[in-house]
């Protein structure tokens, strides 16, 4: 932390001094300083050496360090005012690169439980409805808790709605958490959506062009922490839509199907 100090005086620049980085699977991603003491070392000394040098908490880049895997740093960052609804180095979804003690946090400080992404419309809900383990069942109460729209779509891929090609899980336009989670096969956020109000009617409108096709991006895209010169969407074509059941009978997961009958009854 000293030396940090020490280069920081002589060298005030460095706080701010991003780095390209190459990794081993060819993606370039877009270090700070800060990026690399809060998320790679989880050095506290060090975060606080660099904000109080002036590192920037609010970072535009999607390369930003928020959140840290470490509680402590957390609590530092919005100790010191930190907007905790800015975009991970993940994407948007922050609260999958933290443990539940600092999503707790984030919260109780002013996390927006209707956060989507952007360029597809996959809320924080539809995140946790991916997953049918504990945390992501803890995380995806207390969403709903804190006011969550359980039957929020996705975009639907079409028209003036396209959908960038990244990694996401939206292969269907307008799914809802609900659907996430029965063509998923994830019984255990079936019922806790149902329990809390989702749509078991709810229909898609489109879906993934099969054999998989792409255009260029037609608007402009924010500051991604991936440097790229070029954004393409994916092909969504119209078809006739399917419900959260019909996704899980076409998957195989009756167990999922037997509880969505039941509801429906």
């Amino acid at each position: 932390m000293e030396c940090v100090r020490t280069w920081l005086t002589k060298q005030p620049s460095l706080v701010s001094a991003p780095v390209d980085c190459t990794l081993k699977s060819g993606s370039v991603r877009r270090w700070s300083p800060l990026f690399v003491a809060s998320n790679h070392l989880r050095d506290l000394g060090k975060v606080k050496a660099l904000v109080e040098a002036g590192a920037d908490l609010n970072n535009s880049d999607w390369g930003t360090h928020w959140p840290s895997e470490d509680y402590a740093i957390n609590a530092y960052f919005i100790e010191r005012g930190i907007d905790v609804n800015q975009p991970s180095y993940l994407g948007f979804h922050g609260v999958g690169v933290t443990g539940l003690d600092s999503f707790f946090l984030m919260l109780n400080n002013g996390l927006d439980p209707n956060s989507a992404w952007p360029y597809n419309g996959e809320s924080l809900l539809h995140v946790q409805a991916r997953h049918d383990d504990d945390t992501h069942l803890a995380r995806a109460h207390a969403l709903i808790q804190a006011g969550s729209n359980v039957n929020v779509q996705a975009l639907s891929g079409l028209d003036d709605e396209p959908i960038m090609d990244n990694e996401h899980f939206v292969q269907f336009g307008r799914e809802t958490p609900l659907h996430f989670a029965a063509r998923l096969g994830n019984i255990r956020q079936v019922r806790l959506l149902l329990a809390h109000g989702a749509n078991p009617a709810l229909q898609t409108v489109s879906r993934l062009s099969d054999p998989r096709q792409m255009l260029d991006w037609p608007m402009d895209v924010a500051a991604l922490m991936w440097p790229k010169k070029s954004f393409q969407q994916l092909v969504f074509e119209p078809y006739d839509g399917e419900t959260p059941l019909d996704m899980a009978v076409r998957e195989g997961h009756e167990h999922i199907a037997q509880v969505l009958r039941s509801h429906r009854a």
